[in-house]
């Protein structure tokens, strides 16, 4: 577990107790949260992870993350989370399951897309925006789920097919060692009863 998450549990906790602190305690306690939060996001491990954001995902996500960062507290420790582990899940499937890590990139890329897109329509039916733009909008959210789902059923068929493919070395390895019950069960006699010195070099 990195210090970015261990960080992020043991605020959770001061965020709860600060929910029932006296109004002035509360002020005092958010500006330690917010201080905590600066200091992660200026930590080598939090500018991994903003220039992750940066890099990997749609134009204004850092943007939208900053934003709910400076607008609540709360909110930001949960938005940390989610990135610390949409970071941390990619490059793990980089590394040990390569097959899935693009699809499971490009879905979050559609997710943060539309976070932006409903984030945008909420703001013009607040302006009261002309309603043709809400429509074209809209509907950019509507191809941009439709995508995000396919590729949520991609995904999740690729790691079938992946957990097949190892549930079937498993059997094929159960196989062979059935087959080879009588050696093995020779072998680890002799490893036990130090019965292996004349196959010593």
């Amino acid at each position: 577990m990195n210090l970015l998450r261990i960080t992020l549990v043991l605020l959770f906790p001061l965020l709860l107790f600060s929910l029932h602190a006296e109004e002035e305690e509360e002020e005092q306690e958010l500006e330690i949260i917010q201080e905590e939060i600066t200091e992660i996001l200026q930590s080598d491990q939090g500018e991994e992870l903003l220039e992750f954001v940066r890099d990997e995902f749609p134009l204004g996500t850092e943007n939208l993350l900053k934003s709910i960062l400076d607008e609540d507290p709360y909110e930001a420790i949960e938005q940390l989370e989610y990135w610390v582990e949409i970071k941390e899940e990619y490059y793990d499937l980089r590394r040990y399951r390569p097959s899935l890590a693009g699809t499971f990139l490009e879905f979050h890329k559609l997710e943060a897309q539309s976070l932006l897109l409903a984030q945008e329509i909420r703001i013009l039916r607040a302006n009261q925006a002309n309603t043709s733009n809400i429509a074209r909008i809209e509907q950019q959210l509507r191809d941009v789920l439709e995508k995000s789902f396919d590729l949520k059923l991609q995904f999740q068929n690729e790691e079938l097919v992946d957990l097949e493919r190892e549930l079937s070395e498993l059997r094929s390895l159960i196989e062979k060692r059935t087959s080879a019950k009588d050696t093995i069960i020779d072998r680890r006699y002799e490893e036990l009863t130090g019965d292996t010195e004349y196959l010593e070099w």
